[in-house]
């Protein structure tokens, strides 16, 4: 994720040693719209196709459909939105979840800046993380 958008580097795939090799560590930068909710619609507008790999997961698994998880690894905080109880970002990212049936997995990690020490901020976002994991029916230890 990076100024509200995501960097796919990599086709999808089953095989768990490349995703292993492909996964990179944050670049711990702030962009002008440092927000990880922006990222996850920005991702399910642009999910890539590929009906070669649609076709091998089937294969694999005839009797359960294939289906799209996303797993955000963030601080939570909204640095375009604020914070609240109503935040339309995160409401967004909800509805557009659950209108693509995509399932959303969420793991805290501590921020970075200002934003990243205010417990607030902190607060707000490890929140919305869990509002977004519980409406996709993700259960969020407490």
């Amino acid at each position: 994720m990076r100024n509200g958008v995501v960097d796919i580097v990599d086709r999808f795939t089953t095989d768990h040693n490349k995703v292993a090799e492909t996964v990179r560590i944050p670049l711990g930068e702030l962009g002008a719209t440092a927000n990880p909710y922006l990222s996850i619609v920005d991702l399910i507008k642009r999910w890539p196709t590929d009906p070669i790999g649609h076709q091998v997961l089937m294969n694999r698994w005839p009797d359960i459909p294939v289906r799209h998880e996303i797993l955000v690894v963030s601080d939570g905080i909204d640095r375009v939105g604020g914070t609240g109880i109503a935040n339309p970002y995160v409401d967004q990212a909800i509805v557009e979840a659950q209108r693509a049936g995509v399932i959303i997995y969420t793991i805290y990690a501590d921020g970075v800046g200002r934003y990243g020490r205010s417990i607030w901020r902190i607060h707000w976002g490890q929140n919305y993380l869990s509002e977004i994991a519980e409406e996709m029916g993700v259960s969020v230890p407490r």
